[in-house]
């Protein structure tokens, strides 16, 4: 019995051709191997989709941990050099104090952005897992992207499968 979504059927005998390779699409570029051997598998189409996305989050989160660093930087540094200056002076501190709370306020997104990479791996995980088991899995949230872009299959309009008869 086959999964019916959108005009695509993905057969068991797509399952069992394609899910000793349709792991590789949760580690990033890897995507590529898999789709380039069995372009038209549904299995592994789906698989890219739900792959591509998260390679996307994490580019996107990969970005805005940079991003909050070189803030972070900016933000502890500068105050570090107005406070120097300031003592020399005798000036106003309230400068270096805002700065210095906004560097507070980069820290913690900085600590939100490593628990999302922190989720991402596991989600990256759990898709190994149910490509090697034969299962079709969409990523919460992100997974939609896939369907969008019309490599995944839609699980609204279908149900899950695998490859074992039991």
């Amino acid at each position: 019995m086959g999964m019916t979504s959108e005009n695509s059927v993905v057969t068991e005998e797509e399952i069992t051709q394609a899910k000793s390779l349709a792991w590789l699409c949760y580690l990033g570029i890897f995507f590529i191997v898999p789709l380039l051997i069995y372009p038209t598998n549904r299995f592994v189409r789906h698989h890219v989709g739900q792959g591509l996305s998260l390679m996307i989050a994490r580019i996107i989160f990969a970005m805005a941990y940079l991003a909050g660093f070189m803030l972070l930087y900016i933000a502890m540094f500068v105050p570090m050099v107005l406070i120097g200056v300031l003592q020399q002076e005798g000036g106003d501190w309230a400068g270096a104090t805002v700065l210095m709370v906004l560097g507070g306020i980069i820290f913690i997104f900085l600590a939100v952005v490593l628990v999302c990479a922190c989720l991402l791996a596991a989600a990256a995980i759990a898709g190994i897992v149910t490509a090697i088991s034969g299962k079709l899995w969409v990523i919460p949230i992100m997974g939609r992207m896939g369907v969008w872009m019309k490599l995944s299959v839609d699980p609204r309009k279908s149900k899950e499968i695998s490859a074992d008869p039991g």
